[in-house]
């Protein structure tokens, strides 16, 4: 690759080929490309090919988990193509995933769906350590240490334990 990069680079094959980063490009680079995909789709795979003398080499295929979203909404995906020392790299930005949001740095302050999916998460933390924390007071409450008597009528005889004690003491007299 050198200082430039020598040749078009982009995603797809054949006719649905999309250029996402220009030949002679000067290294580091990086390119993009919005698309958009069916709400519920649980993944995306990146097809990468450069165009060499007007035919295209693949380079390589990437496979992308996306956020499990519960909305029927427009779902749209950013793809990076980065050209730099080291090779081509391949990265997404989902717009529906709050931790892609994070990592990219575009919260919004008060963004409502990732105060919302983190907000819940916090919900549930304190609902477990709560239920924990009433379940082992509860134990310690509620804990009944049952005694049983083993005496009989026969054992009748036997003193209470503070009783021999106190005869005891008295037997130590020399």
């Amino acid at each position: 690759w050198g200082d430039v990069v020598g040749c078009d680079v982009g995603i797809g094959e054949g006719d649905d080929w999309v250029k996402i980063i220009e030949r002679d490009s000067i290294c580091p680079m990086r390119g993009s490309l919005w698309f958009t995909v069916p709400p519920r789709q649980n993944g995306v795979t990146i097809i990468l090919s450069e165009k060499v003398n007007n035919k295209l080499e693949r380079l390589g295929e990437f496979n992308f988990l996306l956020a499990k979203v519960e909305d029927d909404g427009e779902r749209r995906v950013e793809v990076f193509v980065d050209c730099k020392e080291g090779g081509v790299f391949v990265e997404i930005f989902d717009e529906w995933d709050w931790e892609h949001r994070v990592k990219f740095g575009r919260t919004n302050p008060g963004d409502e769906e990732g105060a919302k999916k983190s907000g819940r998460e916090m919900v549930l933390m304190v609902l477990v350590v709560f239920l924990a924390a009433a379940w082992l007071a509860a134990r310690i409450a509620f804990n009944v240490v049952i005694v049983q008597d083993t005496t009989s009528e026969s054992d009748s005889e036997q003193q209470p334990v503070d009783e021999v004690a106190t005869e005891h003491e008295e037997h130590e007299e020399f």
